[in-house]
């Protein structure tokens, strides 16, 4: 089904936009981050970048030695015909023919009439997947970390028990389930203080925390073991150790509940941008003709097994004679995914999509 123009004109259109004429463009165009409105076409070999969104009311034409370069953030709208330019932009749409350029949208590309000798390269840019993808092995090297600051909080943990066995020093409190005696030894379990805590950020809480610990248990302990640290020298001393263990224990369960907090996080994150940049969105749709030479490369993200990798789906087109009739081949990477027999030299109306992480393509003519 066509896009709508008119209605995708009305979404990018607004007050916030750069209108230019032809006769009046001398050079390549700064778009600032606005929308760059083109009366009358883009004049032969100049170029626009920095845009929000393009719209060019006539054609794109590039120098005979060079492609012109019309780069938006969001959308590009080309009421005429391409020829010799390179577009970048979240979707495309292209109501003339396409010939000699090369396309790299994110989403959508749509042309209203012919294609040839193209390339269209669908999917976010390969620097951002790739970013991606270093993140989410990053996430990897999170466990080990993981699993050495349990072992770390586990080995105080039992310390701090087998310590207060033997120095007598007082310990049956509770401070609000944080800091609790059980028949395991003791246990911290920070829950509550950051649902007390809730929405500072970390270096607040950390900070909230050491006064939690100096004033409300270091004061009970003090108060609570009283005669013990009156009774002389060495029973501060012991009464000091017993602090310093505990403090230190306090100290590394924070440390692991923040990489776990941080771990969590990331992971949805990635989670979420993976699940936006998969293969299953982008497509193509092509109103005219398809002549060769033309090329569509789908690149994505694919999640499996615990792995997040970058997949590039490539299909292509080559021309050829068999008995008397041209001959189109679809091909999905090196190998030969269908073919079909046409008389006139082109494929016309085809959409071009991905399903379960395939190419497929539909001719409707």
């Amino acid at each position: 089904m066509p896009v709508d123009v008119t209605a995708e004109l009305a979404k990018i259109l607004d007050g916030n936009q750069i209108t230019l004429h032809a006769e009046d463009i001398k050079s390549d165009i700064d778009g600032a981050s606005k929308v760059v409105v083109c009366k009358g076409g883009l004049p032969q070999g100049w170029s626009i970048r920095g845009a929000r969104a393009i719209v060019i009311d006539g054609e794109v034409v590039g120098h005979p030695n060079g492609l012109s370069e019309i780069f938006a953030n969001e959308m590009v709208i080309v009421l005429g015909d391409v020829v010799r330019a390179n577009i970048q932009a979240s979707q495309l749409i292209i109501k003339g023919s396409v010939k000699n350029a090369l396309l790299c949208i994110k989403d959508t590309v749509e042309v209203g009439e012919d294609i040839s000798n193209t390339q269209v390269r669908l999917g976010p840019a390969i620097d951002y997947l790739k970013g991606l993808q270093e993140k989410y092995q990053g996430l990897k090297t999170l466990l080990p970390h993981h699993e050495e600051l349990a072992q770390q909080v586990e080995v105080a943990r039992r310390g701090l028990s087998r310590l207060l066995q033997v120095t007598g020093v007082k310990f049956n409190l509770n401070i609000g389930k944080i800091v609790q005696q059980s028949k395991d030894g003791l246990q911290i379990n920070l829950t509550t203080f950051y649902e007390a805590v809730e929405g500072r950020s970390e270096e607040e809480i950390d900070q909230a925390l050491k006064q939690f610990f100096a004033k409300a248990v270091l004061g009970l302990l003090t108060r609570l073991n009283r005669d013990y640290i009156a009774s002389g020298r060495g029973h501060q001393e012991r009464f000091k150790k017993v602090i310093l263990k505990l403090q230190d224990l306090v100290i590394k369960s924070r440390e692991y509940d923040k990489l776990v907090n941080r771990h969590h996080s990331e992971t949805l994150q990635v989670e979420a941008l993976s699940y936006q940049y998969t293969v299953n969105f982008p497509k193509l749709v092509i109103q005219g003709g398809i002549h060769p030479s033309f090329e569509v490369t789908i690149l994505g993200v694919v999640e499996g097994e615990g792995t997040l990798s970058l997949q590039e789906h490539r299909l292509e087109i080559e021309a050829g004679r068999r008995e008397g009739t041209d001959e189109v081949r679809f091909f999905v990477g090196h190998m030969l995914k269908d073919m079909i027999f046409v008389s006139s030299q082109t494929l016309a109306n085809v959409l071009i999509h991905v399903v379960d992480n395939k190419i497929r393509w539909e001719s409707r003519s």
